[in-house]
């Protein structure tokens, strides 16, 4: 892991933590050259998932205004796929649903369907697969 971080964010970055992750990636917290929080998630090149194409997706619906990190980059190093973004501050959903009140429960589904609309404007050749060279 170190070369790879070390090919895509140079030699001062830094993995601070292993976060929970699904879908298949690794995950990690790491710190930037200049200090700035980044999650980095990898998987092996041609497995599941794709992290590249989760990238330009990620991105396409970022230009629609659906609020999701940005990406800082995505490719290919050494046979491992590389996706990072930019750290966005707060708590899984799937942590803190149990014990919050049915107002902010309601207020979040109605956010949610907000997401959703905007997810809706983004043209499918948008979220196509980049080519890796």
């Amino acid at each position: 892991m170190d070369a790879v971080l070390t090919a895509v964010l140079g030699g001062r970055a830094r993995v601070t933590a292993v976060l929970a992750g699904d879908g298949g990636a690794e995950v990690r917290a790491v710190t930037g050259a200049a200090g700035e929080p980044l999650v980095v998630k990898t998987a092996p090149a041609g497995a599941a998932p794709d992290l590249l194409r989760a990238a330009h997706a990620q991105e396409a619906a970022r230009r629609a205004g659906v609020p999701v990190p940005r990406t800082v980059a995505a490719r290919v190093v050494d046979g491992t796929q590389v996706h990072v973004t930019e750290h966005v501050p707060g708590s899984r959903w799937s942590d803190v649903h149990p014990s919050v009140a049915d107002a902010t429960r309601r207020a979040v589904q109605d956010a949610l369907v907000d997401v959703l609309a905007r997810l809706r404007g983004v043209a499918p050749t948008r979220v196509s697969a980049p080519r890796v060279a």
